[in-house]
């Protein structure tokens, strides 16, 4: 059948390749020009590489890759090490696929190119509106003219216009955390920086992550805080370097970043109140879009691309029954996974910014006793979440 998507990110252009490979036509609007080269790194986890292996792309993603081989923790105020979770050679054997760090403008990249490949070509310019949701199919309007589909697959995003018309009109949530983001050369950073690690630099309402991304040549940055209001109308605006200096100077490692970042972006982190359906009728929404989250579990994307997966396993129960979907099973399924990401998202955010001197204590020890005496225990904790067996579940 022919499907409408809304949204060349991560999430629309994964969702548009597994429908295809699913035997759908897909028509794809974007409301950009081109495919959009903002964001910065993105972890990929080995539930979101299965994904990846399954729309065909993961050894292009790998090539564009760094493998990290561990996650180590800092006590960021003591400049000391606490712990480390193996993940390289551990995690593919114990989940069968890495873990990998890569730019977000090389992940919407490659699939684009896969879509292209496809014969799938995001029609850029696009400026859609859906006009109505009938019983069997949806009207979209683009630029004067009306298609009409059986099934529209909604990712336009975080700041969702669909959402907000549709779903629900309530305003997104400040979630009283901001994030600097920033990359630099590699070249301009502590040697242990450059290393293949996920680095957490845990503090007192703050924290600072750090990977290599494009194939070591680039380091990413994010640093969150704790803030208690937003007051800028956009969600990301520009920033400097000295905000970062001034917001994260109790971290002894700033004082080794000093006018190494051209770009820094400061973003508000939102959210938006879980949705008890994600379809109206015919029009089905995913993505962030949907259900966007502290980025404390690195998930956003990995969940994207699940519930692009999830879409050619629940939705349709026979895909020779024209126009029958099944979105009741697709939405009570992911609405349980999502949510049990979310809770392990809040609680990250708590265990990162502990503010209680004797707690971080135990939090440190903690870290470090399971590291030295059972070093895969800290990751077997979320073997729910990484060793995710799709064909089982599905």
């Amino acid at each position: 059948m022919d499907i409408g998507v809304i949204g060349a990110g991560v999430a629309g252009l994964a969702s548009s390749i597994a429908l295809h490979n699913f035997g759908h036509n897909i028509t794809l609007y974007e409301k950009n020009s081109h495919i959009s080269s903002f964001g910065a790194g993105v972890q990929l986890s080995s539930n979101g590489c299965k994904v990846l292996d399954y729309l065909g792309v993961l050894s292009e993603v790998r090539d564009l890759s760094v493998i990290p081989e561990n996650i180590i923790f800092f006590d960021a105020e003591r400049n000391k090490k606490i712990g480390s979770i193996p993940l390289g050679n551990t995690a593919l054997e114990r989940y069968g696929y890495n873990f990998l760090l890569i730019h977000r403008f090389d992940l919407v990249n490659v699939l684009n190119s896969k879509a292209n490949e496809l014969g799938i070509y995001p029609k850029f310019n696009s400026n859609v509106s859906i006009r109505n949701l009938h019983n069997d199919y949806v009207d979209i309007d683009c630029d004067s003219t009306c298609k009409r589909f059986p099934l529209v697959i909604a990712a336009d995003g975080i700041k969702s216009v669909t959402r907000k018309k549709f779903f629900n009109n309530e305003e997104p949530k400040f979630l009283k955390q901001i994030a600097y983001r920033a990359i630099t050369s590699s070249k301009n950073v502590p040697e242990f920086l450059r290393k293949k690690n996920i680095n957490v630099f845990l503090g007192s309402k703050k924290h600072l992550v750090s990977y290599p991304i494009c194939s070591g040549a680039l380091i990413n940055f994010v640093f969150c805080k704790d803030k208690f209001e937003w007051l800028d109308n956009e969600w990301s605006i520009k920033a400097t370097e000295g905000e970062i200096h001034k917001d994260f100077f109790s971290f002894p490692i700033i004082n080794e970043l000093n006018n190494i970042f051209d770009d820094v972006y400061k973003w508000g982190l939102f959210g938006y109140k879980p949705l008890n359906k994600w379809n109206k009728k015919n029009l089905m929404i995913v993505g962030d879009a949907c259900h966007p989250f502290l980025p404390y579990l690195a998930q956003g994307t990995n969940q994207a691309l699940e519930d692009a997966f999830g879409l050619t396993k629940f939705l349709f129960d026979d895909k020779k029954i024209k126009n029958q979907f099944n979105f009741d099973k697709f939405t009570n399924f992911r609405k349980r996974r999502i949510s049990r990401v979310y809770k392990a998202s809040g609680k990250n955010a708590v265990l990162f910014h502990l503010k209680n001197h004797f707690i971080k204590i135990i939090r440190n020890y903690f870290f470090s006793f399971f590291s030295k005496f059972f070093p895969k225990f800290l990751l077997s904790k979320f073997d729910w979440l990484y060793g995710f067996d799709f064909d089982k579940k599905f």
